[in-house]
This record gives structure tokens, sequence and C-alpha cells, in this order.
């Protein structure tokens, strides 16, 4: 508003219960003419991450085409912003709002029926600390379109400022703004899964017992339970082929030195032969776990996402479960390959030695092929531990039990099929 006589008065009201701040911009023209000017409104930057080793920083464009259509809300991360430019902006006329966010905290602004012209995301770096690496951050901004001001008549402009808790039940307040559509639960068949394991879980802290860790531990049992039939199931098919490894042995033998397209046709028509005489699906082990699939990536998005969880302890050392369970804390992290080191985390480290027993006493197999698939098994179960050693530890948690309940399960499974197969025999 370079050389213009234009008086700008802010008034702000907070709303600390609400977690929202009331903004008010007046504008009055000082001169004798009509003026005409833009103003650019920047939102609540500055919002730091929640993780030391995951950033997660977004941005949010929210784009409304009329009243009754539905809200398009756009996810913007902090790295994408860094890979391509300092500023991504988007010109439209139906900017709903604009705002910043982290793990578990937002900074939204909401224009109160304000005509927009451009509104978008900007990354920027934080002062430095001497001594630490570089710090960056994200922040919004809104730009309407142009005021016209005739000589000594002002216009009001007021703004909705939401600083707070990515908390459904605080969100859900601002249905009408589209502030709760800020808490992403994944693709529907996961979001329905997510969002049914978030409500048992509070269930659990609130009419059992007030403790998120034990909350976790009963979420776990009852998973556990509602899967049994098809861990049963992967169970038996796993039994029947081990059981008809000598005749298979014997079909590949057979054909053992036999080139041709015939004799590989012929090959594979006699063994699917054998699991038609037996009634074994060769597939029958992996079915049940890719449809177990949508219920573990539903609990991986119910644990690393509710707010409930953050600063929530469970006992001992473990006094967030929303970050790493630190025994000891280096004063540097430590750096190998893709992978960072910030501490002692036990409870990782329990996950994969539980994860290798479980898979010790998976029935053993003759077949070569099988025996290169346990060994390779058996490197991934180290890589996820790796992968899961800066996880929350209510996560890792969950892992620990769902892997104590499987043992036991598996143990009981085994002994159940065998006693059934030496009474019919």
């Amino acid at each position: 508003m370079k050389n213009k006589k234009i008086l700008v008065q802010k008034t702000f009201h907070l709303y600390p219960q609400k977690y929202q701040i009331s903004l008010s911009l007046k504008f009055q023209n000082l001169s004798e003419k009509k003026q005409n000017f833009e103003y650019r409104l920047n939102g609540p930057c500055g919002i730091a991450p929640e993780e030391t080793f995951y950033i997660r920083l977004q941005g949010y464009i929210a784009k409304k085409n009329g009243d009754d259509s539905p809200l398009d809300l756009t996810f913007l991360s902090d790295s994408s912003l860094k890979e391509s430019s300092p500023v991504y902006q988007e010109s439209f006329k139906n900017i709903s709002w604009v705002g910043v966010g982290n793990k578990y905290f937002a900074g939204l602004l909401y224009p109160n029926n304000i005509p927009s012209r451009v509104g978008g995301i900007g990354h920027f770096e934080m002062p430095h600390i001497k001594g630490r690496k570089k710090e960056y951050s994200l922040y919004s901004f809104f730009v309407p379109r142009g005021l016209d001001l005739p000589p000594k008549d002002p216009k009001e402009e007021s703004y909705l400022i939401y600083i707070g808790p990515k908390d459904p039940k605080i969100l859900e307040h601002y249905q009408q703004e589209g502030f709760d559509q800020v808490i992403s639960y994944g693709w529907w068949i996961f979001a329905v899964f997510t969002k049914l394991f978030l409500a048992i879980l509070k269930f659990f802290y609130f009419h059992i017992y007030p403790n998120y860790g034990l909350a976790i531990i009963f979420l776990t049992f009852l998973v556990k339970l509602c899967l049994l039939p098809l861990d049963y199931k992967a169970q038996k098919s796993m039994m029947m082929m081990q059981k008809l490894q000598p005749k298979m042995a014997a079909i590949q033998k057979k054909y053992k030195g036999k080139k041709g397209a015939e004799n590989m046709q012929k090959q594979q028509q006699e063994i699917m032969q054998l699991y038609q005489e037996h009634g074994v699906n060769p597939l029958g082990g992996c079915l049940p776990m890719l449809l177990q699939l949508p219920v573990f990536i539903g609990l991986y998005q119910a644990f690393n996402m509710d707010i409930s969880l953050r600063q929530a302890s469970f006992f001992g050392w473990i006094k967030d479960l929303s970050m790493p369970d630190s025994l000891v804390t280096f004063a540097e992290p430590v750096h190998f390959l893709f992978f960072t080191f910030g501490g002692i985390h036990i409870l990782p480290m329990i996950m994969v030695v539980l994860m290798v027993v479980q898979q010790m006493l998976q029935p053993k197999t003759d077949d070569p092929q099988q025996q290169q698939q346990r060994k390779m098994f058996m490197f991934m179960m180290v890589f996820m531990g790796l992968i899961f050693y800066n996880f929350p530890s209510g996560l890792v948690l969950y892992f620990i039990c769902q892997s104590l309940v499987s043992l036991a399960e598996q143990k009981i499974i085994q002994r159940k099929l065998k006693a059934a197969e030496e009474g019919v025999s």
C-alpha cells in the first residue's frame, strides 16, 4: 500500500477453549479519491515437526465450487515443496481456506465470505542455531481480490484462524469449514478399519482402564481373536503342504533333467493333481495373510496418527507411546546406511527376537526353495527391526503383543491339528 493513504486496523479476539482466533481487518481510505489495492495475509507459520527422524509437515489448500459442493483438499508435503519450488500457489476464485500442520497440530486460515485470487503454501528456512543442522518450516498465505475503497467509506473483512490439535472431537465443531478433513485416515477401506480401531482403543481406555499401553494390549487380543479362523486356515494349509513334501519331491525327481515345455507341463499337472487329491490349495497360506492386510494397515494408521497417544506413558522407560522408547538417548544421532539411531530403543529389539522365534517354530520342510525362503524371511525380520527402530513405541508394542499371542496361538493350533490327524488315522 505504498503511497496510498489507507488506515488499516487489526482486531483480534481469542477463544482459547476452541483454539480459535477471530481476526478483523478494517480498511479506511483517508484520501479524497477512490483507491484500489490488494493485500496478502500470511496464516500461522513456523510450525515445528513433532518427530525427530520422520519430519511430517504438511500444507493444505481447500477449494470449493459452491455451497453444496464437496470440499477439495490438497495435501502438500514439505519434501515436495523443497524439491519443486519454495512456494506453491494456486489461483482460484473458490479457495475456501489454507493452512499448515504437523503430525498432531494444524494452523488454518479461513476467510469469511471473502473472494479469493491466490492461495498457497510457502517453504522457508528457520533461524539457524549454531551447532545444529538447518531446519525448515511451512507457512500459508491468502490473497483476496482487490478492494475498491471510496473516500472515507471503511470496509471490513474477517478471518477465522484455528491453531490447535488435530483432535476429531475438537475439529468436529468445524465441519462446516471442513477443518476436520486435515485428519487423513487413508484410503476408504483402510479408513474404515482405522476409525474402528481408534473407537475400540478409546473404549478400552475410558471404560476398562485409563492406560493406553494396556488398551493397545487389549486391542491386540481382540484383533487376534477375530483373525483366529484365518490363522487356523493358514496353519492347516502349511501343515498339509509339509505333509505333501515327499510326494512333491518324488515328482520333481521324476522330471529332473528332462527338458522341454511338454515335460514341464506334465510336472505341473501331476503336482496340481496331487493338490486336488488331498484338498490342498497352494495359496492357502498366503490368502489369509492378504485378507489381513487392510487390518494391519488400519492398525498402523491408527497407532501412528492418534493424538491421544501423544505424551501418554505406559510404564518404566516408556514415557510417550507416540515416540520411540529411548532407554538411553545419544547426544548426537548415529547414522548408518539409510538409518538413524538417536538412542537405545528396547521394544524394536524385542520385536525382532519374537518374530525370528515365531518364524523358527513354523513347520520345517526339506524343499530347498522353501528353505531359501525361510532364510529370506529371517533377513526381512532384521530389516523390519531397523525400519521400526524409530517408530512410535505404541505401534511397536502392538507388534510385540501380536507376536506373543501368535506364538501361543501357533502352538495350540499345531497341537490341535496333529491331534485331529492322529484321531483320523
